[in-house]
């Protein structure tokens, strides 16, 4: 049953990216287009972070939620590195 939780937690995870993505990209209305909202990274890691919490307190599934807590804090991590690897300096122009 633990792996089953897991194995859900990482589609759940995958799902909930996609519709972050999605909404980032075509825009947000003037009333919400304000970090965390706007920024892919925050709106994506306060999303999960707090759906993993409510569906813990919710429903006790600590596999789940454990699972999803860790892939979204690790997530968040490697999109930090890679903002950071991206730069432009100025020798690449």
């Amino acid at each position: 049953m633990m792996i089953l939780q897991v194995i859900l937690s990482i589609i759940v995870f995958f799902v909930v990216k996609c519709i972050i993505y999605n909404i980032t990209e075509k825009g947000l209305p003037d009333f919400i287009n304000y970090q965390p909202f706007n920024c892919y990274k925050c709106f994506s890691f306060w999303t999960l972070i707090t759906l993993y919490i409510v569906i813990l307190l919710s429903f006790s599934t600590w596999a789940f939620s454990i699972a999803g807590i860790i892939i979204t804090i690790l997530d968040a991590i490697a999109l930090t590195i890679d903002e950071k690897n991206n730069t432009i300096s100025i020798k690449d122009i």
